[in-house]
């Protein structure tokens, strides 16, 4: 692979990844630069670089300005950073990284679920706090017997699905349509937290699924109910969530992700009965790494004329 092509880079998504593709390309990171010197270092590039690495979730819209981009090759699944509006009016091709994080992800929504049933992390403060020495901790439910109602089933869904269901978990799921499958398929969002335990989240990010679990949603779920949430933040109104935690119309909520990341509400970090992750659905190492080797495999498909290896058809 010649050293000569020039990729720029909108964003420091991975930093392992980005030197492995320093060995491979001539690299452009645009996000190193001041406004002025990232159109001077677009207009410098234009009809010499095809190619743009970025991460899934946030894009500098500036790559957009690069006449001769042919192909944005980006790291992770939503692809809700990505301007679609743009891509396909100047006829750039996406590529994105999904399946290899499948498993990492279906682990934290496992660990999640253990948690929360068995007050993993209210038993971690009860001993810390010597509070055991006033008396037994509380009793924690068992996961089998449960009903896992799953929001969004593509791939990540049934992984979990496949993982949790020797525990004794039933599945439910809600998709825009039902597909053949074993679990039940509720019609809408409201029937699946009303059958639900634990509800799921896997919801994409974007305009289609803005806002869509709401204080209706948590009502169904009800006050034993717990709510995770591994998709996109925006999916959730959070200030209904808040108002439903706080008031125990759900028992418990465990977020991976939030409507303006990096910045958690100070609502939601007050709370006792809501788990908060920095958003490490795909943070291993083992997934990362397989993340930025297909983003590389992509742009190598690219210049040998072959089918990408995972594009992305909006």
């Amino acid at each position: 692979m010649s050293s000569d092509t020039n990729v720029i880079v909108a964003n420091n998504f991975h930093p392992p990844t980005l030197s492995k593709m320093e060995k491979k390309f001539r690299l452009h990171h645009l996000w190193k630069l001041d406004e002025a010197s990232r159109k001077e270092c677009v207009d410098s590039l234009s009809g010499r670089c095809h190619f743009a690495v970025t991460a899934s979730w946030s894009c500098d819209e500036e790559i957009y300005d690069l006449e001769s981009l042919r192909l944005i090759s980006a790291f992770g699944v939503g692809v809700d950073g990505i301007n679609f509006d743009r891509t396909q009016a100047q006829g750039i091709r996406v590529s994105n990284t999904p399946d290899v994080l499948n498993d990492a992800v279906a682990e934290l929504a496992i660990g999640l679920m253990v948690a929360s049933t068995r007050e993993i992390i209210a038993a971690d403060q009860f001993a810390r706090t010597n509070k055991w020495l006033e008396g037994p901790f509380q009793l924690g439910s068992s996961l089998k017997g449960k009903t896992l109602g799953i929001l969004g089933l593509g791939s990540i869904g049934q992984s979990v699905a496949k993982r949790i269901m020797p525990f004794g978990v039933s599945i439910a799921y809600h998709n825009r349509s039902q597909f053949d499958s074993q679990y039940q398929y509720c019609p809408t969002i409201i029937q699946l937290a009303e059958v639900s335990d634990v509800l799921l989240c896997l919801l994409p990010g974007g305009a289609d699924t803005n806002q869509l679990v709401n204080g209706a949603v948590f009502d169904a779920l009800g006050p034993n109910g717990i709510f995770i949430n591994l998709g996109r933040g925006n999916s959730v109104e959070e200030n209904d969530l808040i108002n439903a935690v706080t008031t125990k119309k759900i028992k418990l909520a465990c977020l991976d992700v939030y409507e303006n990341e990096p910045h958690i509400s100070e609502a939601l970090r007050s709370l006792e009965n809501v788990i908060l992750l920095p958003h490490i659905g795909s943070a291993t190492v083992e997934t990362r790494t397989k993340m930025g080797d297909l983003v590389i495999r992509n742009i190598e498909a690219f210049l040998e004329n072959e089918q990408l290896v995972s594009e992305v058809f909006s």
